[in-house]
């Protein structure tokens, strides 16, 4: 009477058990028996565990992964990443995320799991308000209300040396992040035309009214030009 030998696969972390090699009763079942009536090799087969992270994309931007299906290794974390196209922001992950409000997050894939970036369009930046002209020596100060407004980065902030023509932008390296500027490039007695604008996530706002001041002036305020919005009157010394 041959002797039946119980066998049991056990496999390691992040593996599967698949199939037995050999005399078997059941090759498919991790726990298993053979009768010892000869020299016999068996071999357990193990598989790693593969899992399918699905992306996809509402409105308009990129995401990294790319948008599709990515196979990872049991147990893999994956950081997400969600970029807008101009006009849009980015509003949420949804799906298997934990933090689905930030931009950048990360997935741990113990399951298959999908995800999706949304986003929406943009909301149009507010032009910035109260833009006021400050005039003194070798130099001109703007000052303006701060734009409130998600998404904001900063301001530019633009130039002319007459009643007409096109405005040059100051703030070419980068917005300002203060709603205040200093501009020291003016020559003494110079008159400047001044807007500026809001900026931020691709958008840029449409320009403040124009203000104007003359290097080295004194600014004289009334009430009457006080409540005039971003205008003053200026006498030359």
């Amino acid at each position: 009477v041959y002797k039946r030998q119980v066998l049991s696969a056990t496999p390691g972390a992040g593996y599967a058990f698949d199939h037995w090699e050999g005399d078997v009763a059941d090759p498919r079942s991790a726990t298993t028996s053979t009768i010892a009536d000869d020299d016999k090799t068996i071999t357990a087969v193990f598989t790693q565990i593969t899992r399918v992270l699905t992306i996809s994309v509402s409105g308009q931007g990129s995401v990294v992964p790319a948008a599709g299906r990515h196979r990872y290794s049991d147990g893999t974390e994956v950081m997400l990443t969600a970029k807008p196209a101009a006009g849009w922001q980015f509003d949420r992950w949804q799906g298997d995320v934990a933090t689905g409000q930030l931009s950048v997050t990360t997935i741990v894939l113990d399951a298959d799991k999908s995800v999706t970036a949304v986003f929406v369009r943009a909301q149009e930046l507010a032009p910035p308000t109260g833009v006021i002209a400050y005039p003194g020596t070798n130099a001109i100060v703007l000052r303006w209300d701060a734009v409130a407004q998600p998404g904001l980065s900063g301001y530019h902030v633009y130039r002319r040396t007459g009643e007409e023509g096109l405005f040059e932008r100051l703030t070419a390296s980068g917005p300002v992040l203060a709603a205040q500027y200093r501009d020291d490039t003016v020559v003494q007695g110079g008159e400047y035309y001044y807007c500026v604008t809001a900026s931020g996530e691709g958008r840029e706002s449409a320009p403040s009214e124009i203000v104007w001041a003359q290097a080295g002036a004194i600014i004289l305020w009334t009430s009457d030009v006080a409540a005039a919005a971003g205008t003053c009157t200026i006498v030359p010394i």
